[in-house]
């Protein structure tokens, strides 16, 4: 007799996928999510080297986010590059010192955690090219100037947009660590 083994998977989508669902939907999503998002992700991150996270990176499972690992970029282009496209606009997810070729730390993963915050808050990326056009040396123009991104999060409560406007610091001393962002996470989640 010979065993068999039965593998069952779940079906999981990108929270790029997700993201777009949602926005279809005309939906939001529920300000616990974001907050268990951030949770969860600087839980993993402890065991990962993460230099920048995207939505594609990210899965979602009946509503649950978590980390498809490994998460860093294969390569220094993929790094220092680091865009996605999606409605026909070029969209920005790297840090200003990853975008200055500077050395990846902790706080460019207070960046990435901001932005997909920021972007699960407002449905739209938190830098990018609004005109469709394909170019990115606008949105990276706009970072590396120390701009805040144009939508805010108006529907969540002052401490989801004061964390995602920590994390989105131009100056990388300025953002909290990720204790310090799965602390604040933990305090909203039931």
């Amino acid at each position: 007799m010979h065993p068999y083994f039965i593998h069952v998977f779940q079906y999981t989508e990108n929270l790029a996928q997700y993201l777009e669902k949602v926005r279809d939907l005309g939906e939001n999503i529920p300000e616990e999510t974001v907050w268990r998002t951030l949770h969860d992700v600087t839980k993993t991150a402890g065991a990962a080297e993460i230099d920048v996270l995207d939505p594609f990176q990210l899965r979602v499972t009946n509503g649950r986010i978590f980390c498809r690992l490994p998460l860093n970029a294969t390569s220094e282009t993929d790094t220092r590059d680091s865009l996605v496209v999606s409605h026909n606009r070029t969209a920005v997810y790297a840090a200003p010192e990853i975008l200055n070729k500077g050395t990846p730390s902790e706080s460019t993963l207070s960046w990435s955690l901001g932005y997909l915050a920021h972007e699960m808050a407002t449905l739209e990326p938190a830098f990018c090219d609004r005109q469709g056009t394909g170019n990115k040396t606008n949105v990276i123009a706009e970072i590396m100037q120390g701009l805040k991104p144009q939508n805010s999060p108006e529907h969540y409560s002052n401490n989801l947009r004061n964390i995602i406007d920590k994390c989105l610091q131009f100056d990388p001393h300025l953002r909290p660590t990720m204790q310090e962002i799965q602390a604040t996470a933990r305090e909203h989640i039931s």
